[in-house]
């Protein structure tokens, strides 16, 4: 009998109150820190697969959020939107596009580090055309606009430029089914730069075409940031899933609690 009205009062509750299952189970999931892998330009949310999938092998909260890619305020918004039932403190993680995409977020107060993977993170009042026009890389001969302000790039580029060292295969598939950007995405000026003190760490691709190492090398210089270098091409989620995980890994464990503002 008593089961019988535990049960009938538990219905009742869900009932009453239909949220209250979904935030018990987001409070948490969202205990711990939260890690957001945040995808780049030509590319969606598959891109992190690997990494996600070894992160949650060890028992680590991860969000992906997809990016519309139509302009740096849209796929600021999609970050946010991911993190509506978030309330503890969020790592993020930016691959090339997505690094300015974070950056631009970085004053959020649940933000207790960033870590930019191959990314292009421009400077307060600097667009990412600008930042990158000092350091012309390879990968701009192959990439043009479409009747809608659209960028493309050819599977060429793809292959031999964005993600060199993948089977063939797999790059003519990312190139078939890639996600354009923007332009005006890459001619907007960034309105934010990481709050003093925030943890930041940058992934340094040694064989990038994309952002090229020299610019990433003046970026760490910039940021103060830790980094790590390692023989990979532009798209390192999936060239070397490990590493980025490692690094991933190694940053969660020097944060502890969200700063102060």
């Amino acid at each position: 009998m008593l089961r019988t009205l535990y049960a009938l009062s538990f219905v009742l509750v869900v009932a009453l109150f239909p949220g209250c299952s979904y935030v018990g189970r987001q409070s948490s999931e969202t205990r711990g820190i939260q890690v957001v892998l945040v995808h780049g330009a030509f590319q969606d949310g598959s891109a992190w697969d690997s990494v996600a999938a070894m992160l949650r092998a060890n028992a680590v909260p991860v969000l992906v959020p997809e990016l519309p890619l139509t302009s740096l305020a849209e796929d600021v918004d999609a970050v946010r939107a991911s993190l509506r039932n978030v309330y503890g403190t969020v790592l993020l993680v930016g691959h090339s596009w997505g690094a300015a995409v974070i950056t631009e977020m970085s004053a959020d107060p649940r933000v207790a580090g960033l870590i930019y993977v191959a990314g292009d993170v421009p400077a307060i009042g600097q667009s990412t055309r600008e930042l990158m026009s000092a350091y012309p890389a390879p990968v701009n001969y192959s990439i043009g606009p479409d009747t809608r302000g659209m960028l493309h790039i050819t599977q060429q580029g793809m292959c031999r430029d964005l993600a060199p060292g993948l089977p063939a295969g797999r790059c003519e598939a990312m190139a078939a089914r890639q996600r354009p950007i923007a332009a005006r995405s890459l001619s907007t000026a960034l309105s934010t730069a990481p709050p003093v003190g925030t943890p930041i760490w940058y992934l340094l691709a040694e064989e990038d075409r994309a952002v090229l190492p020299e610019l990433q090398r003046a970026m760490i210089a910039r940021l103060h940031a830790h980094s790590i270098s390692i023989h990979s091409g532009h798209s390192v989620p999936q060239a070397a899933p490990e590493a980025v995980t490692d690094l991933i890994e190694a940053a969660l464990s020097e944060i502890s609690v969200p700063r102060s503002k």
